[in-house]
């Protein structure tokens, strides 16, 4: 299968590296998304991109691991924030992060991670979806069924959603 790229016109061959989850999924009315961001410069960015794809759809949910050293106070309906007090001394989850893992589960699952972060790919890993769609990690394991180049190679939520939107509209799985 050859797709033509909508933002940067070059032709990828075969973008779908895992289709385990694609077959399941013709309509995608639970979306769960993952950030993880390092400093609360970075968190605005997100609130008013959850923001945004909230008004264009219901069943959205979104985890943010928060990295740096303060602790902001993010209060969102849609936006679980976990940070380091989430984890113990050895990084096993504590029960809050325990039990939103275990109460959530999407239809489709959408990574805007492009980190090594441990934490971060162990929390994408952990996710239950039907289909989780990301950038291709850099560390060679394949945590998404989906990986999709985010254009100008520095994660711009919108830009990298319209893509993935895209490829979506090519598999035929709608998005509500």
């Amino acid at each position: 299968m050859e797709t033509k790229d909508r933002l940067g016109g070059e032709t990828i061959k075969n973008p779908v590296a895992n289709t385990k989850g694609l077959s399941m999924v013709e309509k995608a009315s639970q979306v769960g998304l993952l950030f993880c961001v390092n400093s609360q410069n970075d968190l605005q960015p997100v609130v008013d991109f959850v923001e945004a794809i909230g008004d264009e759809m219901d069943g959205v949910s979104a985890l943010l691991l928060f990295l740096g050293k303060s602790t902001p106070a993010l209060d969102h309906p849609k936006i679980f924030w976990v940070d380091k007090n989430d984890y113990k001394l050895f990084g096993q989850k504590k029960d809050r992060l325990k039990d939103w893992l275990q109460m959530h589960s999407f239809d489709l699952f959408i990574s805007f991670v492009q980190s090594d972060e441990k934490k971060c790919n162990q929390l994408l890993e952990e996710m239950q979806a039907r289909l989780k769609i990301g950038p291709p990690p850099s560390h060679g394991s394949q945590l998404v069924d989906l990986s999709v180049a985010v254009p100008g190679g520095k994660m711009d939520y919108a830009a990298f959603y319209e893509q993935i939107k895209f490829y979506l509209n090519q598999l035929k799985i709608n998005i509500q």
